[in-house]
């Protein structure tokens, strides 16, 4: 495929892919970036981004989103990363589809959900780190407040 065709056939992809998998990765960058950075923490796997599974099922997007090795502890454990721009009207946060939540309880190394929640992916305004035995489909302010990030990055927890 010639240069040309190949520039223009990226940057179709990125007008097509629809906003919410660009916010998603977005996310997953700031998670990466800001709260397991590569100076503590080794990335073992990541799942595939939109464009390289939207003609082509990749059965690793079925796990979760990043595992990662803390490099002081040797410790394996997986992150999800939920972007939400902010709580519905009944004021809670769709966290996580009942499929998705049984799939990753059979994962037999430490699953957590990353839920950011503000206008910009780059930007959170707040930020929760839920062990996949505290989590809900559901969740409500004062439940979600009980995890919430204060330190960035993680440091003394995995």
């Amino acid at each position: 495929m010639s240069l040309i065709k190949r520039i223009f056939q990226a940057t179709y992809n990125e007008i097509t892919k629809p906003s919410s998998f660009t916010k998603g990765e977005e996310f997953e960058e700031f998670v990466i970036n800001e709260l397991f950075p590569k100076n503590l923490y080794k990335i073992l796997e990541k799942t595939h981004n939109y464009n390289e599974t939207k003609n082509n099922f990749i059965e690793s997007v079925l796990n979760p989103d990043i595992k990662f090795q803390c490099k002081k502890t040797k410790k394996v454990f997986w992150i999800e990363c939920k972007f939400r721009t902010d709580w519905d009207t009944n004021n809670m946060i769709d966290a996580v589809s009942e499929n998705q939540l049984k799939r990753h309880q059979k994962i037999k190394e430490p699953v957590f959900f990353v839920i950011g929640l503000g206008e910009n992916p780059k930007k959170i305004e707040d930020l929760y780190l839920i062990p996949i035995s505290k989590i809900y489909p559901k969740l409500y302010p004062n439940y979600a407040e009980n995890f919430s990030i204060n330190e960035i990055p993680i440091l003394n927890i995995f």
